[in-house]
């Protein structure tokens, strides 16, 4: 199924929605997201209830109990009890290596000099793009000012120390640094790591787990999940979960108040998009 990208303007029905499902968008009072903003999606979007987003207007699909302070694209995937520090980006698309030139004329039209080099029909432009997303997992630390390439996986309890380079795959539970990363060390030894990843603890809400204290070891939660299991006080989390649809679909409120809020000539042009795209329904 292709993926499309979507932009919405802020109304007050979009903030209610975002309010039902506790998605929050940090700072004082949460009044970061505005009416009037323009937030960014694709159609694959999906976040569960009780999620942040920091410092961007562009939504990314998260897990339960994960915040984001990075600049991440919108096809990123982010597990639960995940934390993101500030200036979390993702490289650039990655030049092409194989190819007699690395240059942007070799492989896309979307360079300063496409003027030019479409005069030239015979000077094949190719597209060398993939959208593999980037894939952090469930219980995941990245540190400040880190730097992924695109469409590695992190595993899950990774911790990514600050201002790595990441430019491949990170094991379940390894710490890495440096630049390029490398593991410097695991959380855990092996034999509890293969418990706390059989365990899959992040499928509960761990808040509602008997007994259960932040400053626990592996196993001590490995006990508690396994008590609550026998008396059959645990129960598989399952959270609301917020889709590009349900943003979508949500009433853009009274017009009127809406069209004062606009100030630019971008929120202008997706204003008249979504009349036109009404028109054509009304005709139909």
């Amino acid at each position: 199924m292709k993926i499309k990208n979507h932009k919405v303007i802020v109304t007050e029905s979009v903030l209610s929605l975002f309010s039902k499902y506790d998605i929050t968008f940090q700072k004082k009072n949460n009044a970061r997201i505005k009416l009037g903003d323009i937030l960014t999606f694709d159609s694959s979007l999906s976040m569960e209830e009780h999620t942040s987003i920091w410092n961007s207007n562009i939504l990314y699909s998260m897990g339960s109990f994960s915040y984001s302070r990075g600049s991440l694209p919108r096809n990123t995937l982010i597990g639960r009890y995940t934390s993101i520090a500030n200036n979390v980006r993702v490289m650039g698309f990655q030049h092409p290596l194989d190819r007699f030139t690395t240059s942007g004329i070799s492989y896309t039209s979307h360079h300063p000099f496409s003027s030019v080099s479409s005069q030239n029909e015979e000077f094949a432009v190719l597209e060398k793009r993939t959208e593999i997303p980037l894939k952090i997992g469930n219980d995941v630390w990245v540190g400040e000012g880190v730097l992924f390439k695109r469409g590695i996986k992190i595993g899950d309890g990774a911790v990514i120390a600050a201002h790595a380079v990441v430019t491949k795959d990170v094991p379940p539970y390894a710490i890495v640094g440096g630049v390029p990363a490398n593991v410097i060390r695991y959380r855990f030894d092996e034999k509890t790591i293969d418990l706390l990843l059989k365990s899959e603890w992040w499928k509960y809400n761990i808040l509602n787990v008997p007994n259960l204290k932040g400053d626990h070891s592996p196993h001590e939660l490995i006990d508690k999940l396994q008590q609550a299991n026998t008396l059959n006080q645990l129960e598989t989390y399952m959270p609301k979960v917020l889709t590009s649809k349900k943003i979508l679909n949500a009433d853009q409120g009274n017009i009127k108040d809406f069209i004062k809020k606009i100030k630019t000539e971008e929120e202008l042009a997706l204003l008249k998009t979504h009349i036109e795209k009404k028109e054509q329904e009304l005709k139909e």
